[in-house]
């Protein structure tokens, strides 16, 4: 479980966090529900990025201010989907999280992100590649699909639908929780994020339209 003290410093949470509220507002504790950790850390990183203008606070919930969504939507769009996993064939732990990286030129080798995964709590990673024939496990270059039928019927349900040279990234960890804070940590080491502790700017294309307008 994911505890008050460790988190406070570590932006892939608020990552974390703006994904999940990236398509509405949502409570805190379906917040909580979804990544797996305690309502004081959801709480502590909600008022981090309130303080900063990424979120806005309203009786429905916590939502994305505009120009956060703005901001954010390159990101989005790279990773679109990041959730639990339930599978049954490849159990590493107990639990897992993956997560949908639009297709790369460069797709990592899992030792390149491995260490960033441990340090979050995860005991094993695995990094797949959606080809024509189905998923593959780029490491020891052999099909996911065929090997297990039923557990990549399922990542592509929670994750897809993936076009070819797509990506994923399934960590395992003790609890549900560490599995997503490892998930996200791996995440920014593949598709940088913005520096939470400041505002969000705004975008030069946005700027040029804004000057046009005036």
């Amino acid at each position: 479980m994911i505890t008050h003290k460790e988190p406070l410093e570590r932006p892939h949470l608020s990552m974390g966090l703006l994904h999940h509220l990236r398509e509405g507002a949502l409570g805190r504790r379906t917040l909580v529900e979804r990544t797996g950790w305690t309502e004081s850390v959801v709480r502590t990183e909600l008022e981090k990025l309130e303080a900063h203008g990424w979120v806005e606070f309203a009786k429905p919930g916590t939502s994305l201010t505009p120009r956060a969504s703005e901001r954010l939507a390159d990101f989005f769009e790279q990773v679109p989907r990041v959730g639990r996993l339930e599978l049954v064939e490849v159990e590493l732990d107990r639990s897992a999280c993956g997560a949908l990286v639009r297709a790369h030129s460069d797709p990592p080798k899992t030792w390149q992100v491995r260490d960033s995964a441990v340090r979050e709590g995860a005991s094993g990673i695995l990094i797949l590649r959606k080809e024509a024939a189905g998923l593959r496990l780029l490491d020891v270059d052999a099909s996911f699909s065929r090997r297990n039928a039923r557990d990549a019927a399922r990542v592509e349900s929670a994750l897809g639908p993936f076009e070819i040279g797509d990506f994923v990234v399934i960590v395992f960890a003790a609890d549900p929780g560490r599995a997503m804070a490892a998930t996200l940590r791996t995440l920014i080491d593949l598709a940088p994020a913005p520096a939470f502790d400041r505002p969000p700017r705004i975008r030069e294309r946005e700027r040029a339209t804004k000057r046009g307008s005036a």
